[in-house]
This record gives structure tokens, C-alpha cells and sequence, in this order.
């Protein structure tokens, strides 16, 4: 098997065809599908599903698609690596940041590191729990600061590491009919809004609230962006469970209220991650540092840093 294996199995499944394949690595037809056919006698198994259609990831294709996009990823950062050494390229740092970490910590982070003359190429991301995992696991991210559920139970390729915690709190507009709720059974039967993707952690964790203290699950729509978020809460009785910080940071100047209901147990946290098997640069163990460094004056948060 060959880098150069990789690279054409990576564009046939990006392209969705030989054809496409070809024409975006700017060769033949038939180079693409020997390549292919070498690859797949070379491992032993089955990677794609070829029809008039294009091509679709047999069970066996997608396990090794991630690995692929992996590997290319890694030997692109050694290259960028060297490059760096030599002087020939500058350093490149790519994190994954959660609305909260991109309004309360990335400008001073960012900034600091500039004051210190760094002159990486910094990319960040906005990344939700789940999307931080899938590009630290194909190697497509130093690394990530998200929300995720306190007691939250990582995959063993990654470390985490706990900044600060947050209680939540539940969010809507001031004319909500039932802005002056005390109990949360009294708002099973309203519609609410969830800051996560389906089947996510957050996701889970809604759900396990609710059976565990004996209601029944609200109806449920989701929106993944604090902005968008604040203005279907304007415009329509939403509630949302949002993380305090957050909400004094990027919601309550939208004229948003909390309710007067008291989420027993609930806590989310803000947590670093960072891949286990991956070698930071000094960049980017910078950049760790700095953003560290600044969880510790992030308003409205218990200070708790810990080791997962």
C-alpha cells in the first residue's frame, strides 16, 4: 500500500466516482481504477461499491476511509513539520472551538500569541462535541475546547482536560406564557430548543434528565449556533437549556430572560482536548497554554480544572 493509494482513494470517495477522481487528479480513467484494484487486493477486502451512479464505502471502505484520511493528514504535518525546521514555511496551529471559547477566550488567547511573535497560521473552527471528535480522530486538529456533560466518558485516543464548569440555565422571551415557571413539570408540555446535534452527548443527557426524574420528553428542535438560536427564542415561545456563561455573554443582550426553575444535577463543562498519540508543535503547545491561561477569567464559570 502507497501514500499515493491513499490520495487516489481519498479523491474517488470525495468525487463520488472514477470519473471525478480523474478528472480532479488530472488522470486517466483506468490509472484511477488500477490503483483502486491494487489497493483492495493489497488489503484483502472490498473498499467500494461501483455503479453507473459513482461509487459508495463498503463496511470495510468507511473503516478505512477514516484511517486514510488519518494517515494523509499526519504525513501532511510531518511535511509541514519539516518545511517549518527548514524555514522554507511558517508553522500551522488548527483548532476547534465552541461558541463560548470563540467570545470568552479566543481574542485575548489569539492576541497573546501574536504578542509573542509567533507567526503560525492559525485556523480556527467553530466545533461542536461531536465534530471536534471526528477531526481529532482523523487527525485534522491539534486541538479542541467544548462543552460536553460533566461526567462525560471520552474515547480512549483522547485526553481531556476540564477548564471550568458551568450550572445551566433555562432561556426564552420575556412574553414566554410560562416565564414564571418554578417547576420544570411545568413545561413538558412547551417546545424546546436543544444547543446540540441529534443522538450527541448533550443530546443523550437531555433525554436521561427526563426519564430519570419521571416526565416525559418535550418536543424537541435542535439549532447548533448561539445566534441563530437567540433569534428563534425572540420570535417564538422556544425554551432552551443554555449554559450560563453563555447566556450572560451572548444572549441576554437580545433582551432574553431566565426562567425561575432550578435544573437539580445539571452541570456542563468546558473541556480541552487534545489527541493522545499526536505531538503537538511548540505552536500549538503555545496556544494550549494561552488559552489555559485565559479559563481562568472566564466570567460566570466554577473554577475546577481537572484531569479526565
Amino acid at each position: 500500500m502507497t501514500l499515493q493509494q491513499l490520495h487516489v482513494f481519498l479523491s474517488v470517495v470525495t468525487q463520488g466516482s472514477i470519473h471525478g477522481a480523474a478528472r480532479a487528479l488530472g488522470v486517466t480513467q483506468p490509472a484511477i481504477t488500477a490503483s483502486m484494484r491494487e489497493l483492495e487486493k493489497t488489503l484483502g477486502v472490498p473498499l467500494l461499491l461501483r455503479s453507473v451512479k459513482g461509487v459508495k464505502l463498503t463496511a470495510y471502505g468507511a473503516v478505512f476511509y477514516r484511517r486514510a484520511k488519518s494517515i494523509t493528514a499526519d504525513m501532511k504535518r510531518a511535511e509541514d513539520e519539516l518545511l517549518e525546521m527548514r524555514g522554507e514555511q511558517a508553522g500551522s496551529v488548527v483548532v476547534g472551538l465552541s461558541e463560548l471559547a470563540e467570545c470568552a477566550m479566543l481574542p485575548t488567547a489569539f492576541s497573546e500569541f501574536r504578542r509573542e511573535g509567533r507567526g503560525a497560521l492559525l485556523s480556527f473552527y467553530q466545533s461542536s462535541f461531536s465534530s471536534a471528535l471526528g477531526r481529532l480522530f482523523e487527525n485534522a486538529m491539534d486541538f479542541a475546547i467544548v462543552s460536553g456533560q460533566r461526567e462525560t466518558k471520552f474515547p480512549d485516543f483522547v485526553v481531556a482536560k476540564r477548564l471550568f464548569s458551568m450550572p445551566v440555565a433555562l432561556v426564552a422571551r420575556p412574553s414566554h406564557p410560562k416565564i414564571h415557571a418554578q417547576r420544570i413539570d411545568a413545561l413538558t408540555d412547551d417546545e424546546w430548543l436543544l444547543p446540540c446535534e441529534a443522538g450527541d452527548d448533550t443530546d443523550r443527557a437531555f433525554a436521561q434528565y427526563f426519564e430519570a426524574i419521571g416526565l416525559p420528553l418535550p418536543r424537541l428542535s435542535r439549532c447548533l449556533t448561539v445566534s441563530a438560536a437567540a433569534l428563534l427564542l425572540q420570535e417564538a415561545d422556544l425554551i432552551a437549556p443554555v449554559q450560563y456563561p453563555t447566556y450572560k455573554l451572548k444572549m441576554e443582550h437580545h433582551g432574553l430572560v431566565t426562567l425561575p426553575v432550578d435544573i437539580e444535577g445539571v452541570s456542563m463543562s468546558a473541556f480541552l482536548l487534545t489527541r493522545r498519540d499526536h505531538r503537538l508543535s511548540d505552536d500549538a503547545e503555545a496556544l494550549i497554554a494561552m488559552f489555559e491561561e485565559v479559563a481562568e477569567d472566564v466570567p460566570f464559570v466554577e473554577r475546577d480544572a481537572l484531569t479526565v
